[in-house]
């Protein structure tokens, strides 16, 4: 069973219905997702992290079963440091891993 990976621009100005239809459809239609979380380029807040969350845990059922791994890409320190600070009130199964492009 091959792993689905979706990719995901996540910013402030991020558009929460549609990402919200795109976790769901993946959900879904695969039997293992690996989510890659884009930030690089956009300006990334604790208000805009949080607003992910609300979305990621309304499909904490599916994530518990399928996702496999989240990877976050970020572009600068204190990106990093922001991201891997709120990562915590995450709850997934599967690793996390912050990689600095």
């Amino acid at each position: 069973m091959s792993v689905k990976t979706i990719n995901l621009k996540i910013s402030k100005t991020m558009d929460l219905k549609l990402l919200a239809l795109r976790i769901q459809e993946t959900y879904k239609n695969n039997d293992k997702v690996r989510l890659v979380l884009d930030t690089t380029g956009n300006d990334i807040t604790k208000e805009s992290v949080m607003k992910f969350k609300q979305i990621f845990d309304k499909f904490e059922d599916q994530a518990k079963k399928k996702l496999v791994e989240t990877i976050i890409i970020v572009d600068g320190k204190l990106k990093k440091i922001l991201l891997q600070t709120c990562i915590k009130f995450f709850k997934t199964n599967g690793p996390v891993k912050i990689i600095e492009k």
